[in-house]
């Protein structure tokens, strides 16, 4: 019996009859490996910490975010490799899963925390069943998936946003701000918007199609959910632009000082201190984006016409920009009315159309 050679502490256990097959198969390993296949390379007895490292490499160019990759090799150095980094790779189960997420649990860590090593688990075997096709089934299943409770999001009311706008007149955070409230954008995707390429004020549009990432202090070319979009500028925010732009000696159409790029740190501060003066709810940054469903929805805004604005893929992530529908049921409910009040008799109660089989 015959088998290829052991290629960088990377143990090869497929087998031949031939001695001519086994350097043929070797030869073909080499090629992949030099090619930057180095997970097809990964045999029985590699175990998890050898699958690694493998698999952080050959997903890099994913369009992921180098922030959002050294979290991943944290949570893996940190919660996985110390309890399973030892466990053969295609030997790992469910319980194995279970003990790196219990030991989370006993540590009193959060279950969001825990949601983001499961979520790197459930990805690395996933891909080495579907890209790599060196394993056979996923180990981590559903059941183990923490659930993480649904936290109330935090917003302004129609009466706060409008006591916002007057605070922030006439300070250096007053178009972020604007732009917040009246388009829904994330703050990150404000920094980056550029008079030359995203906004057109003769068609009233804006181009939501970039964010700046702040950990790595650099802009990428798409939004969060990768996908482009264009909104409408509401008549307020359009006037409001179109002078700004009149005066305006920066690229970028929020900034600091006229012309400096607007970091995030000065409006954070700035923002909550202009909150706190004003008495008004502190929401955050990610509550403005929150504030603008109200707006929509008060100004007649559908459902789908908020899950559009703010372009999001999946119904359930729209539900969390639609607040209190119990007050707004009972609101509805008291103004529906099928019949004129004309019609009602004079005890008060409204007089209804008569059914067919009444009629006859």
């Amino acid at each position: 019996m015959y088998s290829p050679k052991r290629l960088r502490e990377k143990f090869i256990t497929e087998t031949f009859d031939r001695k001519a097959d086994a350097e043929a198969c070797e030869a073909r390993l080499i090629y992949q490996k030099k090619s930057g296949l180095t997970v097809r390379n990964v045999g029985n007895q590699a175990s998890v910490s050898d699958y690694f490292p493998s698999w952080n490499e050959e997903t890099r160019n994913g369009g992921i975010s180098v922030g959002w990759r050294n979290d991943q090799i944290r949570y893996f150095k940190k919660y996985v490799e110390p309890l399973i980094g030892n466990v053969k790779l295609q030997k790992v189960t469910a319980v194995h899963v279970s003990r790196v997420l219990r030991q989370m649990d006993d540590s009193e860590l959060s279950k969001q925390m825990q949601l983001h090593v499961y979520n790197l688990l459930h990805k690395m075997f996933e891909d080495g069943i579907e890209l790599f096709e060196v394993l056979n089934r996923n180990p981590v299943i559903k059941r183990l998936r923490p659930d993480v409770p649904m936290k109330e999001s935090r917003y302004l009311t129609i009466k706060n946003v409008k006591r916002l706008i007057e605070a922030v007149r006439g300070t250096e955070i007053e178009t972020a701000v604007l732009i917040q409230l009246f388009g829904g954008l994330r703050i990150a995707e404000v920094q980056a918007l550029m008079w030359h390429h995203h906004i057109d004020l003769d068609r009233g549009k804006l181009l939501v199609a970039g964010t700046y990432v702040r950990k790595e202090k650099r802009f990428k070319d798409y939004p969060k959910g990768g996908e482009q979009h264009r909104i409408d500028l509401p008549v307020e925010l359009r006037d409001y632009l179109t002078a700004l732009r009149r005066r305006s000696k920066s690229l970028y159409v929020a900034s600091l000082h006229a012309t400096e790029f607007l970091d995030y740190h000065t409006y954070y501060k700035t923002l909550k201190a202009v909150c706190e003066a004003a008495e008004i709810p502190w929401v955050g940054t990610h509550g403005l984006r929150h504030s603008t469903s109200e707006i929509y929805l008060e100004h007649g805004a559908s459902y789908d016409d908020v899950k559009k604005l703010f372009a999001h893929s999946s119904s359930s992530v729209t539900d969390r920009y639609i607040h209190d529908r119990g007050s707004r049921l009972e609101k509805i409910a008291n103004v529906i009315r099928l019949f004129p009040i004309a019609d009602q008799k004079a005890d008060g109660s409204q007089k209804l159309p008569k059914s067919d089989e009444a009629a006859n």
